[in-house]
């Protein structure tokens, strides 16, 4: 039980960090002279740069509340179970 509620933990961290390394990426990769799109571009890159400082300052976290035995959840994401 212990081992598949971090399980759970570290798929949902890793779904973010993906999600944060995509806009990051979109956000940087694509060129345009659209003011509007540009601005876009920039939020994603803001948020996407948000979402991975975010996920390794959690992943952190996580490590040091496991080593300690504890079994807690991540502070700033929904409690889904994606793992049984």
């Amino acid at each position: 039980a212990f081992v598949r509620h971090h399980a759970n933990e570290g798929l949902e961290i890793n779904i973010f960090d993906l999600l944060g390394t995509v806009l990051l990426l979109v956000g940087a990769l694509v060129e345009t002279t659209n003011n509007a799109v540009n601005a876009l571009l920039l939020i994603c890159v803001l948020v996407g740069s948000g979402l991975l400082v975010l996920t390794i300052i959690t992943k952190i976290y996580m490590i040091v509340t496991t080593l300690q035995g504890k079994e807690s959840n991540t502070p700033w994401m929904w409690n889904l179970r994606i793992i049984k």
